[in-house]
């Protein structure tokens, strides 16, 4: 999960008052950091030369320490609920509307047992660019600076 998180978080916890529970780990980086990369990986890529790179955070935070982060936080309030629960309580309505069908799959998967855990190298990537190898990992004070900012643009109301 990456870039749904602030949608999960804001659509979810502040609208709904429920967010779901998971084993994921978050590779969540910044726009400013992720964009960084880009700009570094772009000029000092060789030219005519190709290549795959994974923006990821290298410093992985799992999902239940980001909602000890955000339930900390005071900011926005909601239960934990398992990810079926959570899924039969998106409304047409919702923001989260649109990724319903994903997140029913991922509970599928959960309920069957099966692992979907895919894993993305960082290696390369932290070779070509200090920003994302320096990138912080998830934690307390980087969660209240966006709440802090997300209630201030209106996309989270408090």
């Amino acid at each position: 999960m990456t870039e749904e998180i602030p949608l999960i978080i804001c659509a979810s916890g502040d609208l709904m008052g429920k967010i779901t529970n998971s084993d994921e780990p978050v590779e969540w980086i910044a726009v400013d950091i992720g964009s960084s990369c880009v700009v570094d990986i772009a000029l000092n890529w060789p030219p005519n030369q190709c290549g795959i790179h994974h923006l990821l955070n290298p410093n992985k935070t799992g999902w239940n320490l980001l909602l000890n982060y955000l339930q900390a936080s005071a900011k926005v309030k909601f239960e934990i609920v398992s990810m079926k629960e959570f899924t039969k309580s998106i409304g047409k309505s919702n923001s989260l509307a649109k990724l319903k069908p994903m997140l029913e799959k991922l509970y599928e998967i959960e309920d069957d047992s099966a692992t979907m855990e895919t894993h993305f190298e960082t290696t390369k990537t932290i070779e070509k660019t200090d920003k994302l190898k320096y990138c912080p990992a998830i934690n307390q004070e980087l969660i209240n600076l966006y709440l802090d900012y997300w209630i201030e643009c209106g996309f989270l109301k408090p």
